[in-house]
């Protein structure tokens, strides 16, 4: 199931507003909202959609942090967090975050999530995008 969420954000804070359960209703109620004074800021007001019940699947991802030759620093098993977050820490490696659809420990888990994110290395070799912190888990599904 998913819920609609409206909430607003500026320069330093993000707020959940509303809840609904249909996208209708949350554009009703955010065209409403805005229309509302809330004193001097300028406000951005949007509407995210949101899985109640996240898959357990999807419960356990692992960071990956690998140097640019291919070599594994370490591996960590996060909860719940973005897919496909990346960075590249000081030392100019790669972070990335990626789902299994599997359980915590498990081995076989760990070596998938490392082959997958020595293929998304190949890929960022490839593309010259190698240190970019912009680089999202979009750009390496071209």
């Amino acid at each position: 199931m998913k819920v609609f969420v409206v909430f607003t954000s500026d320069y330093d804070s993000y707020d959940d507003v509303a809840y609904f359960t249909n996208k209708e209703k949350a554009n009703i109620f955010k065209k409403l909202y805005r229309m509302v004074p809330i004193g001097y800021r300028e406000r951005t007001i949007q509407i995210k959609e949101v899985e109640v019940d996240v898959p357990q699947s999807k419960w356990i991802q692992y960071y990956v942090r690998m140097t640019k030759e291919g070599n594994v620093i370490d591996v960590h098993p996060m909860m719940l967090q973005k897919e496909g977050l990346v960075c590249f820490d000081f030392e100019d490696n790669l972070l990335w975050c990626i789902n299994t659809n599997d359980k915590l420990d498990n081995c076989n888990s760990i070596n998938v999530a490392i082959k997958a994110v020595d293929i998304i290395r190949l890929k960022i070799l490839k593309n010259g995008e190698w240190g970019n912190q912009k680089l999202r888990k979009d750009v390496m599904n071209e």
